[in-house]
């Protein structure tokens, strides 16, 4: 995780959101009637520094194992926030209020299925599901490959 999340080794994210999907507990978020697969959107310095954003390639491996379709588009950083990963819980909650944003054309009515690659803490999920509710979603899932 190391490697794809900091080194640039993208290559395996296809075939790991392909394994995650594959997964009995992907199941139930997979199987929804109108489910679209929203991966989380990276910081622009982020997205810059690494060139891809790793929750977008692991999105593309289930949307290959699931069908379901994928709109990386449906959810937005409104702002940046600073790199998540040496924050604390509560910081991290801070940073995140606001930063994201759905958009309704896209996600009212649907049952959203959030993919990111790592929760830690979980404020980037809760910030994400959020922002899709708040946008009309019907329901919000979050799958991972790691917590």
């Amino acid at each position: 995780m190391h490697g794809f999340k900091y080194h640039g080794r993208r290559e395996c994210l296809g075939w790991l959101g392909r394994r995650v999907a594959a997964t009995p507990r992907a199941a139930p978020l997979l199987m929804r009637a109108r489910a679209l697969l929203v991966p989380v959107p990276l910081a622009r310095s982020a997205l810059r520094r690494r060139g891809y954003n790793q929750a977008s390639d692991l999105a593309r491996g289930v949307a290959d194992q699931s069908g379901l379709p994928l709109d990386a588009r449906a959810l937005r950083r409104r702002r940046e926030t600073v790199r998540q990963a040496s924050s604390r819980t509560a910081r991290r909650r801070v940073q995140l209020r606001g930063a994201l944003a759905a958009r309704p054309g896209r996600v009212a009515g649907r049952d959203v299925v959030l993919v990111d690659d790592v929760i830690s803490t979980g404020a980037t999920a809760d910030a994400a599901a959020r922002a899709c509710r708040i946008a009309g979603a019907r329901t919000v899932g979050v799958l991972t490959l790691a917590t």
